[in-house]
Parts: C-alpha cells; structure tokens; sequence
C-alpha cells in the first residue's frame, strides 16, 4: 500500500462516512421516521432500520413460537411466524418488543 497523503485521505473519508452511516442510524432508532411502515412489516426499530447482508434465496423456517414452516424471501429468515408475531406484538427478525419496552 502507498501510504501517501492522497491513502490516508482516502481511508479517512471512508471512517467519515460510517460515522456519518451510524448517526443516521441512531437518529432514525430515536425518531422512528418511518413507524407505520416499520409496524406494518412488524419490525423493531433495530431491525428495520438495521441493513442486513442476505442471501437471494427462498428459505423455509419454522416459527420459534408455534412452530409452523413458511417461506420467506431471503437467507435472514425471521424468528416469528406473522400471526405470532401479530399476537404477541413482537418483532418477527428478532422476537423483542415492536416498541422495545420491557414488559412486567
């Protein structure tokens, strides 16, 4: 690697843009931007707004709560079915609650 300046700026605009990547990040977390769609999809905000690496591939799972096999479009294959999903307010990626509350 040729470390002169032209390197080392190159490296730093990169180390910019992630930190710029994970403000936005943290701003969409807090403000929720995009809530009835995130609802709709029934995500938590971590992962709605938290971009996955996947796989393009038609995977079956089996829902972690009633145990169902279903499809899903890709390799990031949910926890929760949707109406288990839909029936413990649950985030179907993760299984946390929709709106990340502790519950009693």
């Amino acid at each position: 690697m040729n470390w002169d300046s032209s390197e080392i700026n190159s490296l730093t605009d990169m180390r910019l843009k992630r930190i710029n990547t994970q403000i936005k990040w943290i701003s969409n977390v807090q403000e929720d931007p995009e809530k009835n769609k995130r609802l709709a999809a029934q995500e938590c905000v971590v992962c709605f707004y938290t971009t996955q690496i996947c796989g393009n591939a038609i995977m079956r799972y089996d829902c972690q709560k009633c145990g169902i096999t279903d499809t899903w479009p890709n390799t990031c294959t949910p926890k929760l079915c949707k109406a288990c999903s839909a029936e413990l307010k649950a985030c179907r990626s993760c299984g946390a609650d929709l709106n990340l509350v502790e519950r009693a």
